[in-house]
């Protein structure tokens, strides 16, 4: 660990982690919706013997690993190209709801999402110490949700506001980071005094 690191880690004064079911309060799916909504797809009404593996009681709502079989096993070329298109298409959908997602409405008083995680954003680098927000979400909820001054999300520096900009439409490609340029820019990164990480990629 090098000492910019170390102080980072000896300064830390708030950890914000968000598990997988965060944002089913704001329309998200659960991951037992993702299986039922994978399953019922049209792309899979032919697949039967995609729905017979679903059907096993032992993956307990674990697509992922479904998508992986299917992709990785003995299945025609037509049963891997259905799951995939299924499974694109319901993150479509999912990204659509997280999109066009305003306010909480099933209240008297709606919440409004932007104060929420603005107010967010200020628990987690209040008082110039150093603060981490670690989520397990699938979904772009926050990132689609950043008030006008947030923190950036590391090593996505030539993408800043991207998420924001274009939150009325899907986004198409967004390019990762490779290990070089994580190396490269970890200095410079490691200069701010909030992080967003997301645990669990889209």
């Amino acid at each position: 660990m090098n000492k910019r690191m170390e102080y980072i880690t000896n300064n830390t004064e708030k950890i914000l982690f968000t598990g997988a079911g965060y944002t089913a309060n704001f329309g998200g799916f659960l991951a037992k919706d993702m299986y039922q909504k994978i399953f019922n797809h049209n792309e899979l009404l032919a697949c039967q013997k995609v729905k017979d593996l679903m059907r096993n009681e032992k993956n307990e709502f674990d697509y992922e690993y479904i998508y992986f079989s299917v992709q990785k096993g003995d299945y025609k070329k037509e049963e891997k190209d259905a799951i995939n298109k299924a499974i694109l298409d319901i993150y479509e959908k999912l990204d659509s709801i997280v999109r066009n997602w305003k306010y909480i409405t099933t209240s008297r008083y709606p919440t409004n999402i932007y104060k929420v995680n603005s107010l967010i954003i200020d628990l987690i680098a209040m008082h110039n110490k150093f603060g981490f927000f670690f989520t397990l979400n699938q979904d772009l909820f926050f990132e689609r949700h950043l008030p006008d001054r947030y923190f950036e999300i590391p090593f996505f520096e030539q993408e800043r506001h991207r998420f924001r900009v274009n939150r009325n439409k899907p986004i198409k490609k967004v390019i990762v980071p490779t290990k070089e340029n994580i190396e490269s820019n970890k200095d410079k990164i490691l200069k701010r005094n909030a992080f967003y990480v997301k645990l669990h990629g889209s």
